[in-house]
Parts: structure tokens; C-alpha cells; sequence
């Protein structure tokens, strides 16, 4: 059986984008989620800094995040951590394109289903 190289691809792409984005995440979840959702993004960026593979709980980590950065469920939450936002504010738009390459990187990450034949 051939070595798989892809759950080390998968951490290598998470740390990868987190390099990249990080801080930005970091900032966005501070703005939309306080300093409790800063923090867990610093944790989730130390965690994989460490990493040997890409856990299924560091997949979901990243998930929320996307869910924290698209305001998935914000409507349910009676009083909202986000600073108001005019949709006119820069950092929306920032926030937005954080939140489509971090969707680009979860559709990279998430394990395919086995389709039965």
C-alpha cells in the first residue's frame, strides 16, 4: 500500500493559510466574536504551529471560525459581540474575502465520502 500524503497535505494547507491569515482571523474574530473568539483562534493557530496532522477537532475549529466570519446563526444570538458595521466599512469587505479562502481551504480539508457503488 502506497504511503498517503494526504492528511500531511491537509495540515501543511491549514498551516499554510493560518500563516497567512492568521492575524486577519485573529482581528475579524475579535470584531465579531470579542476577545473570548481572538483568543480560540490564537489557540487554533498555536495548536497546528505544533501539530503532526490535521485532528478532526482542528477541522471543526476552522468550521466555526468560517461560521463566526460569515455570521452563520448571528441572528439567533440576542445580543450580538460584533461591533455595528456599516456593509459600507472596509473591513466587511475583508471580512468576506477571509471567509471565501477559508471556505476555499475547508473544501481543500474536508475528507470525501467513500461513494458506495
Amino acid at each position: 500500500m502506497p504511503f498517503d500524503h494526504q492528511p500531511h497535505s491537509h495540515l501543511y494547507a491549514a498551516q499554510t493559510w493560518l500563516a497567512a491569515h492568521g492575524m486577519s482571523a485573529v482581528n475579524a474574530a475579535r470584531l465579531l466574536g470579542g476577545p473570548t473568539a481572538a483568543a480560540g483562534v490564537h489557540r487554533l493557530i498555536d495548536d497546528l504551529r505544533q501539530a503532526d496532522s490535521l485532528s478532526r477537532l482542528a477541522r471543526l475549529k476552522l468550521a466555526a471560525l468560517h461560521r463566526l466570519l460569515t455570521l452563520e446563526g448571528s441572528d439567533q444570538d440576542p445580543l450580538p459581540a460584533m461591533l455595528p458595521l456599516h456593509p459600507g466599512d472596509p473591513r466587511v469587505l475583508d471580512i468576506c474575502l477571509l471567509a471565501d479562502s477559508l471556505s476555499d481551504l475547508l473544501s481543500e480539508i474536508t475528507p470525501k465520502q467513500a461513494v458506495a457503488i
